[in-house]
């Protein structure tokens, strides 16, 4: 992480500064834009690669009226007390995305703050964006979002009781309650996830049941060779691949068979 370096250099933590709600939400609350991944998951992340702390600015309508020197003033200057900062090239800051790295770096200069602008990062010569990635997964590409993530994306969720569907017919599922992140198109997943430091396959279903004429979306998760209690216990998934997506089978026979062969994909998958 470039920023634990240069914190290294000048003898102070490293502190990631995150927002929430996404400023869109803020602005145009009737635009749907589902984020990436909650605040405690981004959290977490951050701090599993190097961050000594992880300071999340409540953002509101006055933040987002803040001038580009005024931002810089209260928040980098007065709030942080910032001593060096690292930010990628097409950084934006202030009301209307008006500052730039170029005016950050003349603020900076005059406030005695060390600025490190990393070179952007590229895959397949374009770069790596939350805009190409949610379109990844708003595709349901999960491998190729993986690819620009440098990890599989995930959902984690609180496990609640379904319909008991799932265990009649021989593969019992832990539902999880959809959480405001992108969850991919409906279809079948490959996908895993941890069980006491146990790697489990896990076959996801998104989606309604179209054989069973159920209309409300969910996520349903069969973990492969496990038999456990998990209801309202927190499952973190991740997705690995796409598998195919769903159908309107003529009996629960066939739906069955679908269901072995969707396991059967998902072991050759995950290993």
């Amino acid at each position: 992480m470039c920023a634990r370096r240069v914190a290294q250099k000048l003898s102070a933590p490293t502190v990631i500064v995150t927002f929430d709600p996404h400023p869109v939400k803020v602005l145009r609350p009737e635009v749907k834009l589902p984020v990436l991944t909650q605040i405690a998951d981004r959290s977490r992340l951050l701090r599993q690669h190097g961050a000594d702390a992880v300071i999340v600015l409540p953002v509101s309508r006055d933040l987002l009226s803040m001038g580009p020197e005024d931002f810089f003033d209260s928040v980098v200057v007065d709030q942080l007390q910032a001593r060096g900062m690292v930010e990628g090239p097409d950084f934006r800051f202030g009301r209307d995305r008006a500052g730039d790295t170029a005016m950050l770096k003349a603020l900076c200069s005059s406030s005695g703050i060390e600025l490190t602008v990393i070179a952007e990062i590229t895959e397949t010569s374009a770069m790596i964006s939350s805009s190409r990635i949610r379109k990844q997964i708003s595709s349901g590409d999960v491998s190729g979002a993986a690819q620009l993530l440098g990890r599989a994306p995930f959902v984690s969720g609180t496990v609640v009781r379904g319909d008991g569907r799932g265990r009649d017919l021989g593969y019992p599922t832990a539902n999880l309650q959809i959480p405001d992140v992108l969850i991919p198109p409906d279809g079948v997943y490959a996908g895993r996830t941890l069980i006491d430091e146990r790697v489990v396959s896990v076959a996801i279903s998104v989606g309604s049941n179209p054989t069973f004429d159920t209309q409300e979306r969910r996520i349903e998760c069969h973990l492969i060779d496990f038999d456990g209690d998990l209801y309202d216990q927190s499952l973190q998934v991740e997705w690995v691949d796409r598998i195919r997506g769903l159908s309107r089978f003529k009996s629960v026979q066939e739906l069955k068979q679908a269901i072995a062969q969707d396991v059967e994909t998902c072991r050759r998958i995950v290993k």
